[in-house]
């Protein structure tokens, strides 16, 4: 997003909607995704190494 063109209230606005972890959004909907695919495996790994 191009910050230079936006009034003062828009560049507040812009920072209060930014996470606070990893600097966008984005990567912290990998960082979810990828968590989850890490437990689906280790629970399929465990089930399969006790069945």
């Amino acid at each position: 997003m191009h910050t230079e063109t936006m009034t003062e209230e828009e560049k507040k606005q812009y920072e209060a909607d930014r996470p606070p972890i990893l600097g966008s959004w984005k990567r912290i909907y990998a960082l979810v995704l990828g968590n989850l695919v890490a437990t689906i495996l280790i629970f399929y790994l465990i089930t399969r190494f006790y069945a």
